[in-house]
Parts: C-alpha cells; sequence; structure tokens
C-alpha cells in the first residue's frame, strides 16, 4: 500500500557522482510478525524504539474502524494493538496516521493524524491516547493541516514538526508544542515572492549541529522543485538548498533527511535521478549535493521510488527501502558515505510471505539488528495483498546505546535507551564522567556535564561499556 501524500510526487533529487559499486555482504532478513488487519493494515512509518525496549509504530488503515492503529511490538514478533482510531462519532482522536511515532524523553510518543485537518496525539506505552491538537482549529486553517511527516523533540525539550498544507499562506506550516499541548505556529511556508522558501513540507525532521530544527520541503524554493531547510527555534528560516531544475538534478523531496556522524545530510528522494526513479543523496554543510541515482542496475534490482528517510547505522553506512525495484516490490538497501551501494533484501517468492513494498524506514535497535515493517505481504488473507510485516535485519553489528535526543544543552538532562543497563557503574559524555539514575534494565537518565563537548557517550556496565550509535551534540 503506497502512499504518496496529496498530489502525485513528481521528479525529486539525483545524483552527481557517487560510486555504482555493489558488494556482497552478509546479512539475515527475518520475517516476525504478519499484521493481520484487527491489529492494523499497512503499517507506514518507521518504527521507534521505546524505552522497555520494545518498538512502536502505527498502520495507516485497518483496526476494527480501519482509520488506522498505534501498535507494540516485542523484538521476536509479538504485535498488540495499543489505540484504533476514529472509533468514535467525529473522530475525535483523529484517522490515518500516516508517519510513525516521537518517543520524548518522558517516555510517552507523540505522533500525527492526517484526515479531516489531522491531529497531534499523545500515547502511553499502555495505550492510553490524548489529543493534544485539532489542526484547522485557527482561523482558515492558520495552524496548517494535514501532517504527514514524523515530528522530533528539540533541545528545549518541546515537540517540532510540519503540517502539509494550509497555514497563512497555504504552503504549510512548521509548528511547535509542548508535550502539554501548548501548540504555535513556528514558521509559515510561501512567504516568499514564488514561494522561494518552499511549500508543502512532507518528510522527516532532523536537529542541525546547533540544535536548529532541518528538514525539507517538496515544491518551492528558488526553482520550485523543493528546498532543504533550517528553521532556528526562534522561528528564522534559512534555505539551506534548493533543489535546481535539471532533471539529472531532480527536485521535490518528500522523504525526510538525517544528520550524519560526517555532519552532512543525508535523504531519499522518490523521483528524478538519472531514471526518474528516485535517489539517494548527501548534502554537505556547505551546500555540496552528491548521490546514488536508483534503478541503476537491470530491471531495477537495486530498487526505485523510496518514500522513507535513511537510518544511520553503527558500522557508519546508510540503510533504507524502497517501495518497487528488486523483484517489483522493493529493496532493502545500504549505502557508504562514499556512495557504495549495495541491495540487501527483496522480495522472490510469490505472494511474498516476508513482506513487500517498503514505505517505511528502518530503525536500528538498540541490539544491534535493524527492524523495520512492510506495507503489504505476509501470510494473512484478511488484506487484499497481505496486511504488512514486522521483520529484523541482522548485519552482525553489536549493542550499543542511543540518546534521546541526539543533541543538548550542558545541564540538561536526556534519555539514554540501551539494554541491560541495570548495573550501570559510569556515564561519560566524550570522556566527561555525567550523574546518572538508572530507571531500568532498558533506559537510563544522564545530565549533561557543564564541561561536555560533542562526541560519544559511553555507558559501562558490569559487562563490559557500551558507546552510542552517533555523536551527540552538545549546544551551548
Amino acid at each position: 500500500m503506497k502512499y504518496l501524500g496529496l498530489g502525485k510526487i513528481a521528479c525529486i533529487l539525483a545524483a552527481f557522482c557517487f560510486a555504482t559499486a555493489v558488494v556482497s555482504i552478509a546479512q539475515t532478513y527475518t520475517n516476525l510478525a504478519d499484521f493481520d488487519g484487527t491489529n492494523g493494515n499497512g503499517p507506514n512509518g518507521t518504527l521507534v524504539q521505546g524505552v522497555d525496549g520494545n518498538f512502536y509504530g502505527t498502520t495507516l488503515v485497518g483496526g476494527s474502524a480501519k482509520s488506522g492503529t498505534v501498535f507494540r511490538v516485542t523484538p521476536n514478533g509479538e504485535i498488540t494493538n495499543l489505540h484504533t482510531f476514529c472509533l468514535k462519532t467525529g473522530c475525535p482522536d483523529g484517522a490515518r496516521p500516516i508517519p510513525g511515532l516521537t518517543l520524548a524523553t518522558n517516555g510517552k510518543f507523540y505522533g500525527t493524524t492526517y484526515d479531516s485537518g489531522g491531529t497531534v496525539f499523545e500515547i502511553t506505552p499502555n495505550g492510553a491516547l490524548t489529543t493534544i491538537h485539532q489542526f484547522c482549529s485557527l482561523p482558515n486553517c492558520a495552524d496548517g493541516g494535514a501532517p504527514q511527516g514524523s515530528m522530533i523533540q528539540g533541545i528545549d525539550g518541546n515537540l517540532y514538526g510540519t503540517a502539509y498544507g494550509s497555514g497563512a499562506h497555504s504552503g504549510g506550516t512548521v509548528f511547535k508544542i509542548t508535550p502539554a499541548g501548548s501548540f504555535s505556529v513556528l514558521y509559515n511556508f510561501c512567504s516568499q515572492t514564488n514561494c522561494a522558501d518552499g511549500k508543502f513540507p512532507m518528510g522527516a525532521l532532523t536537529l542541525s549541529p546547533t540544535g536548529n530544527i532541518v528538514g525539507t520541503t517538496s515544491l518551492g524554493g528558488a526553482n520550485g522543485l523543493g528546498t532543504v531547510f533550517e528553521v532556528s527555534l526562534a522561528g528564522q528560516l534559512t534555505t539551506l538548498y534548493s533543489f535546481p531544475k535539471a532533471q539529472v538534478i531532480g527536485g521535490n523531496v518528500a522523504n525526510g533527511i538525517i544528520l550524519g556522524t560526517d555532519g552532512s545530510y543525508y535523504g531519499t528522494t522518490f523521483a528524478g535521478g538519472k531514471n526518474d526513479q528516485g535517489t539517494v543523496f548527501r548534502l554537505s554543510q556547505s551546500g555540496q549535493v552528491r548521490g546514488y541515482s536508483l534503478c541503476s542496475q537491470p530491471n531495477c534490482a537495486d530498487g526505485l521510488q523510496p518514500l522513507s528517510a535513511l537510518a544511520e547505522g553503527t558500522d557508519g553506512n546508510y540503510y533504507g527501502t524502497t517501495t518497487g525495484g528488486g523483484f517489483t516490490s522493493g529493496n532493502i538497501f545500504q549505502i557508504t558515505p562514499t556512495g557504495t551501494f549495495t541491495s540487501l533484501y527483496t522480495c522472490n517468492a510469490p505472494g511474498c510471505p516476508d513482506g513487500e513494498n517498503w514505505t517505511a524506514g528502518l530503525v536500528q535497535g538498540t541490539d544491534g539488528n535493524f527492524y523495520g515493517v512492510a506495507s503489504e505481504g505476509g501470510n494473512q488473507s484478511a488484506c487484499l495483498g497481505g496486511c504488512g510485516t514486522f521483520f529484523s535485519l541482522s548485519m552482525g553489528l553489536g549493542p550499543f546505546v542511543e540518546a534521546l535526543p541526539a543533541a543538548g544543552k550542558t545541564g540538561s538532562t536526556i534519555g539514554i535507551l540501551g539494554n541491560n543497563l541495570a548495573n550501570t557503574t559510569s556515564v561519560t559524555f566524550n570522556g566527561t564522567p555525567a550523574t546518572f539514575t538508572v530507571v531500568s534494565d532498558t533506559f537510563l537518565k544522564a545530565t549533561v556535564p557543564s564541561s561536555a563537548t560533542s562526541g560519544t557517550i559511553q555507558v559501562t556496565t558490569s559487562s563490559g561499556t557500551l558507546n552510542s550509535n552517533i555523536i551527540f551534540r552538545v549546544v551551548r
């Protein structure tokens, strides 16, 4: 089940000169569970790991009201439906969540629904859902409408997201909302002539090295084909990149972006590239772009038309998914920072019992394995084409710890996810000791030391030392 947003997603960024070598890599793909319609159908958003070590996500449809669900799934594949949307008249809880969830430092999850203007909701790990904002609640939908990208928690503890449409200039908004539900518009797109600042943001957000909000728009910019933008927490927008008109470069970015350990931004595009089937790209801090054009191999064996952001693995490589190509049913891939592309898995069995059509991205669990959902396939006949699957992908990588969020001010308290943390004896930020509190075997809290500098977080336990998967960036 593909969901391409409002309107047709057209040409997107392509590439200039990443390498195209494909090498043999040892990996193991395991289908762990099938969705059955009652617990959801068409999981569409990237999973997030909770403080309990389980994974949480959303389905676009399914559930008894067929308007989507929020679910929890254990690493071994036990799926629990936590909430079914639109069971009450008027759907006060919203309907059809498109992106995945965001885990906040309070241990709760935050997400958005799309239908009827959309909502922002909070949900606990036990499934207690509260709608904390209804879009189009201001005159003429000045707060925005139809959110499609997942939110991110900022260094100030607030949540930040984008609304695809409406706003003061009908080009969408960047919004801020506190965990308690206090909502404000941070920026209105299309406020400049010819929407030079971009319009219609759709993808997941990331934090800049200085703690600002970075994302993409699907249209607008200097050439009308989308932008990469940065917004300060005070609402000042800077366009980092406008995608050019040349077809080989593409435009209309919609899939979100992440900040790599090397300081560059990495993302994917649904179309564009040499073959107009999408790309994987890197944008440096100096504004230089290069990438890999998908469908470069015979019969598009390397995949085409990705719809999700990338995940950076603890091996320094980037992992992503496509909705088509491979054996026509999508592809899971790895790409190195220098551009070596490798296909890791594609459906090659009738009916795709292990899953197909990966609209969601991957998440690396703190046990070292990657986890994800396929929006179609599986062995359940309740849904046409299958209801989707939950799977793991092992690349032989070891356990690690993950900071929540990935940047913070000195003196602030952050969360740290991991495994076997009950016997933690020390936590350091790039070598600087920190005070900490063990909350559970899979979660602890630590205070960023006043003298800390950006670098790796290390958690020492009775079993050894665990390093963070990415650099924690200290913001002053």
